[in-house]
């Protein structure tokens, strides 16, 4: 409904930290990641992403989309 889209977008445009970091996120995380990251999802300062199972394919597939984020500003 409309509410719960309101409220998404404004947990979103307050988000200014999200950790991923130890946890199996993987690679199919970082497929959702970057997919999100290339269609504008990007209300993060940092990103934390240390020790959650993403190997460098993944890490490549975020990079990528990071490329052209302006955001986040630090990527840990």
């Amino acid at each position: 409904n409309n509410n719960s889209v309101a409220a998404r977008e404004l947990l979103l445009q307050r988000l200014d930290h999200l950790s991923l970091a130890a946890n199996q996120f993987g690679d199919a995380g970082a497929q959702f990641l970057a997919n999100a990251l290339a269609s504008g999802f990007s209300p993060t300062l940092r990103l934390a992403l240390r020790h959650a199972s993403i190997t460098e394919s993944g890490a490549s597939l975020i990079a990528s989309a990071l490329d052209s984020a302006t955001q986040p500003r630090s990527l840990l």
